[in-house]
């Protein structure tokens, strides 16, 4: 499959009769944000904004991980760029932020991996925004545990996602980059 070609709503099954919602097989829950605002209130009000930070980026490297396998196994991609880019365009079909990839250098061959881009629209910094203002630091730690995940099993070498800059601290936008952890 081609990424121009992909349409999430094409691979969603809804099951109302079971009370579920298939991404494939891998079943995906519809909430609202402001639902996920609250929890991330809850978990900063009770255990700080570090508990939350760890939280949210291991939640969304589980779910980055998992739409990777589900992509890999279950639509196979025509190519590698078309594997690597329908992680952000899945995270743009699930109304979490719009994942603009501005730049990728690849070489599995020698270990090199770099992707730069844009988070625009970031849910995540919207909801960090409405409960406690403007954070001293990067806020969209779901997103970026979700980029991690993502790329390092698409990479299949841990990969490490970092917010340069980001809405929730007061940036005009929110971008990120990619590159080999250590």
């Amino acid at each position: 499959m081609k990424v121009s070609e992909f349409r999430f709503d094409e691979h969603l099954a809804f099951k109302p009769e079971q009370g579920r919602i298939l991404f494939k097989d891998q079943r995906m829950v519809m909430m609202s944000a402001d639902s996920f605002g609250t929890l991330l209130k809850e978990i900063i009000d009770i255990g700080g904004v570090n508990m939350a930070r760890v939280f949210m980026r291991r939640f969304g490297e589980t779910a980055g991980r998992n739409d990777a396998r589900t992509i890999k196994n279950t639509l196979s991609p025509d190519t590698d760029i078309d594997w690597l880019a329908l992680g952000p365009m899945i995270h743009s079909w699930e109304g979490i932020v719009r994942a603009v990839p501005e730049e990728i250098n690849i070489d599995r061959d020698t270990g090199k991996f770099y992707m730069k881009g844009t988070w625009e629209d970031s849910f995540f910094a919207e909801q960090y925004l409405k409960h406690y203002g403007k954070s001293k630091d990067p806020v969209c730690w779901l997103l970026t545990g979700y980029a991690t995940g993502y790329t390092s099993e698409f990479f299949g070498k841990k990969l490490i996602a970092k917010e340069p800059t980001c809405k929730g601290k007061g940036d005009d936008l929110c971008r990120f980059e990619i590159t080999p952890e250590g």
